[in-house]
């Protein structure tokens, strides 16, 4: 039999800070917020066309905000040389949330057209897993990263793949924490320009391998995301957020209840490692945060 077991934490006033962690819009080449359309917010011009997925709420709740793909859609970005990475440090953030255990695996972001083509794949394995792959099709070899986590589970999701040229590895972050690294030795990943950027699916190669969930706030950068610029990818836009932890490990099976005047204002689960993030709050009055969770 499992019982409600319940910490609660009041803090009596409220107190908005604004503090910058990193410059989160430095080396950033393309910006999809997905607010509407596919364009680029960078102003560079990398703006997408959208086949068949449509509009839906977004990780901030926010209408319109995300776009939704149901296994045969996808967007297309015109090939450019800045949304590639060549021999230099490169970086995908995104936001996703999907429910699919698919037979095959499914992409997030992909620009190979042919097998004889240098690749960059951001992609979930049938069983729900992030996997990031480099490939150089000229003797460099690939770089892979399968990470153990499964994200397949109907939530958002914050995932940052980078390629840190520097250090000659490549990294995988998923909700903030380091999911799983590679050593990267591969000298140039070259893409021809005419090879499009896909979101959703594969390029024209076979089968495409589509995209079943939710995408939102794709960003490519031509930097290597450091770890502040990974924390404030994944805190942007939270007004209240904390981690909680008993008996110095993390409570992962509950929720926290933002509460207001007596009541629930919201509610939301706790990810894996206790945290809870807020983006909606009545600045003009007291809150406290009630974490519940089940236990045996």
């Amino acid at each position: 039999m499992k019982k409600l077991f319940s910490i609660i934490a009041i803090v009596s006033t409220f107190l908005i800070v604004n503090s910058v962690l990193a410059d989160i819009n430095e080396g950033l080449v393309a910006y999809y917020p997905f607010n509407g359309n596919a364009d680029d917010q960078t102003g560079n011009g990398h703006n997408g066309t959208v086949y068949g997925a449509t509009l839906t709420n977004g990780h901030l709740e926010n209408d319109n905000g995300a776009y939704n793909f149901d296994g045969n859609d996808y967007i297309e970005i015109p090939g450019n040389q800045n949304l590639y990475p060549g021999n230099h440090d490169y970086s995908i953030s995104v936001w996703i949330k999907s429910s699919a255990r698919p037979s095959q695996f499914m992409n997030i972001v992909y620009n190979q057209e042919s097998w004889s083509n240098d690749a960059v794949v951001l992609s979930l394995s049938p069983s729900g897993q992030v996997t990031w792959v480099f490939h150089d099709n000229n003797g460099g070899g690939m770089c892979r990263i399968d990470t153990t986590q499964t994200v397949t589970d109907g939530e958002w999701h914050h995932i940052s793949a980078i390629r840190n040229r520097s250090k000659n590895v490549s990294q995988v972050y998923i909700d903030s924490i380091l999911a799983g690294e590679a050593q990267d030795t591969n000298a140039n990943v070259v893409i021809p320009l005419r090879n499009k950027l896909y979101i959703g699916k594969r390029g024209n190669i076979k089968s495409e391998r589509y995209f079943n969930g939710v995408i939102d706030e794709v960003r490519i950068y031509n930097k290597a995301l450091s770890n502040n610029d990974i924390q404030e990818l994944y805190n942007k836009n939270s007004l209240v957020s904390g981690c909680i932890n008993l008996k110095d490990n993390p409570i992962q099976n509950g929720k926290a209840m933002l509460m207001q005047s007596g009541e629930i204002f919201q509610s939301t689960p706790l990810d894996k490692n206790g945290c809870y993030k807020f983006y909606k709050v009545d600045e003009d009055k007291p809150f406290g945060v009630m974490i519940r969770r089940l236990i045996d």
